[in-house]
């Protein structure tokens, strides 16, 4: 089944792909005409075209914009994974020495260590749509959209909740991250009984 347009504008959006669904169409016929033209080039020195061969190029180059964007996809929701219970602590250690949430946001984002980092980057997004007038929860949970994570959703219905009951924020995001450590824990221990000897 051939994706939709909406179906290719989430992906791209989960991938953090800066095209339109339009240029990566556009992209992929570009890629599959580039990859005949190479093989008519690379062919030609070593006998007669084979238009079977132009053919299978070009469907080689059609489909490897769709194989970097799935591998950008993977190694975005990686990244964002590793970095989330840290990220978290940080906040939450902010918070506890009495900084607001949006003060605690900005300076984990000028941090250097965490400068490129997707996840950073998805935050920086969500202060700058919350300085812009857009309600916190709002943005929190486009960005769990955006992501498309069950570990930022999790996040983000911890800070909607802590929010709706009058929790202190600090404590909630405490709470997040131990549970998301031991997920992590039980994950990586199901991995080395699947790894062998």
């Amino acid at each position: 089944r051939t994706p939709s347009l909406a179906e290719w504008s989430d992906r791209q959006l989960y991938a953090g792909c800066p095209l339109t669904p339009q240029e990566f169409g556009g992209l992929k016929v570009l890629s599959g005409l580039g990859a005949c033209l190479v093989y008519a080039l690379v062919a030609r020195d070593w006998g007669p075209v084979q238009p079977l061969w132009g053919v299978g190029a070009a469907a080689v180059g059609f489909v490897a914009p769709d194989l970097w964007l799935r591998a950008r996809l993977r190694r975005r929701q990686k990244a964002i994974i590793r970095l989330l219970p840290e990220v978290i602590d940080l906040l939450s250690l902010c918070i506890g020495a009495g900084m607001d949430f949006l003060g605690a946001l900005h300076k984990m984002m000028a941090l250097q260590g965490f400068q490129g980092q997707p996840l950073v980057e998805e935050l920086s997004l969500v202060s700058q749509e919350i300085r812009l007038g857009k309600r916190r929860t709002d943005a929190f949970k486009a960005m769990a959209k955006r992501t498309n994570l069950p570990e930022i959703s999790s996040f983000v219905r911890t800070l909607v909740q802590a929010d709706r009951m009058g929790t202190p924020i600090g404590d909630a995001l405490t709470i997040h991250s131990e549970d998301l450590r031991l997920a992590r824990f039980i994950r990586a221990e199901r991995a080395a009984l699947k790894a062998p000897i």
